[in-house]
């Protein structure tokens, strides 16, 4: 007896269909994070694309400038880029020289005075000013009464009467016959604000409201005055 055989047909497995790129295109914008190397985020995205864009021939790019980019398949290009005006810095404002007016001071022979500011623009012309004055006495100097300095432009005002409104601080150098030291405050001597007094004196028993003829000590040569002062301007 002859037994029958059994064919087998074999089995192919086709391989898995490849995903295929797609062909058509999306645009967004987008903001660049970073130039060197070159990394964006796209609008919409918590993080900004783990690889570097195409780009074409474009202007170079800066940080936070925004630009249109074109999504093709696996491929991100950026088109063009929006223009980005960075912020006009504010000019640093160098120091002017001027030399105070002194009431009721005498510098004495071979002293100088010397001062100095730089004026901080404000809107409306109610400018910042900083600055300051060094005084070195000469020979034969005095103070005559109660003494006032000039400053290079007038305090604000915020009443009528702007008698001694706090504008800074002022030292007192006694070189002679022993070394001292005396400090104190500068306010507005003057209703119109154009000039400092010096206040808080102190001549080692009692306080006293300024620096005046003897008080707090009686100046001499090389005894040195200085203070510097910070306020708000009157507009102009």
């Amino acid at each position: 007896m002859t037994e029958a055989l059994t064919t087998f047909e074999p089995i192919v497995v086709a391989p898995p269909e490849q995903p295929q790129a797609s062909t058509t295109s999306a645009f967004r914008w987008a903001t660049v994070m970073a130039v060197s190397p070159l990394r964006i985020k796209l609008d919409g995205d918590l993080n900004q694309l783990p690889f570097v864009p195409e780009v074409l021939d474009l202007p170079a790019l800066e940080v936070d400038q925004r630009v249109w980019v074109q999504l093709h398949g696996r491929r991100v290009i950026v088109l063009g880029s929006s223009t980005l005006t960075p912020p006009t810095p504010t000019p640093l404002q160098g120091y002017t020289s001027y030399v105070p007016t002194l009431s009721n001071i005498t510098v004495g022979t071979g002293g100088a005075t010397y001062g100095w500011y730089t004026v901080t623009p404000r809107f409306g012309g109610e400018d910042w000013i900083d600055g300051g004055f060094y005084l070195v006495f000469g020979t034969s100097p005095s103070i005559s009464a109660t003494c006032s300095i000039s400053l290079p432009r007038a305090v604000w005002s915020p009443a009528s009467d702007l008698l001694q409104l706090s504008v800074g601080t002022w030292i007192f150098r006694d070189q002679s016959p022993t070394l001292h030291h005396f400090s104190g405050a500068l306010g507005t001597w003057n209703a119109a604000g154009t000039d400092v007094s010096m206040s808080g004196t102190w001549d080692g028993t009692a306080p006293q409201s300024r620096i005046t003829t003897d008080k707090p000590f009686t100046v001499a040569s090389t005894d040195v005055l200085s203070g510097e002062f910070h306020y708000r301007a009157a507009a102009v």
